[in-house]
């Protein structure tokens, strides 16, 4: 109900349209998968970074993520651990981090744990910037799985649902970042004599 209720007054207000995506990139090279994105999201950048941040429900920004918790905090950020199913074609894997997330400003970070995840290397990089009542969401993430992917057919596949993912990924945050925006002030009624 709250989400509705968010969207609505967004629609209402007349804000910027729902998650747009103007560029996504994915890349393979040396076993190393890189997919960066740009979008637009309907949401302040505060909003945004909350969504990203609610380490329990991180299966409402894509319905990937099937397991997700904060371990603990640390000197160094937050751990938190996710299980999620990948699958390209009929190629599918349970992916399963461990990373460490660190907040700063207007960028999160999130570094895999490799002896705590089935990944050899794991790096995102979340950038919010104001756009005008919106955000403009900058990513890129890079992966170098632990596990066997076909050689001739697997990339271009990985590389298909990537690009699909990211795209997934942002319109999730959109949505689910909606319950963390404050309604705006009311305006008066004037037919109550306000």
């Amino acid at each position: 109900m709250k989400l509705l209720a968010a969207a609505l007054m967004l629609a209402l207000a007349g804000e910027v349209a729902a998650a747009g995506i103007e560029r996504t990139v994915v890349s393979h090279a040396k076993g190393r998968y890189t997919v960066e994105a740009v979008a637009t999201l309907a949401v302040p950048p505060k909003a945004a970074i909350a969504a990203l941040t609610d380490f329990a429900h991180l299966d409402r920004l894509t319905p990937s993520i099937r397991v997700s918790r904060r371990l603990r905090e640390t000197s160094e950020g937050t751990l938190v651990y996710t299980e999620s199913r990948a699958c390209a074609g009929w190629f599918c894997r349970e992916l399963r981090k461990t990373e460490l997330v660190t907040v700063r400003g207007a960028e999160v970070y999130a570094v895999a744990i490799p002896e705590q995840s089935n990944v050899k290397r794991s790096v995102s990089r979340w950038r919010f910037v104001p756009d005008g009542a919106g955000t403009r969401l900058e990513m890129r993430t890079e992966v170098d799985p632990a596990f066997f992917v076909p050689p001739l057919i697997g990339p271009p596949l990985v590389k298909s649902a990537m690009k699909r993912e990211a795209e997934a990924f942002a319109r999730g945050l959109e949505q689910a970042a909606r319950a963390f925006v404050s309604p705006s002030p009311s305006r008066p009624d004037p037919s109550r004599g306000g």
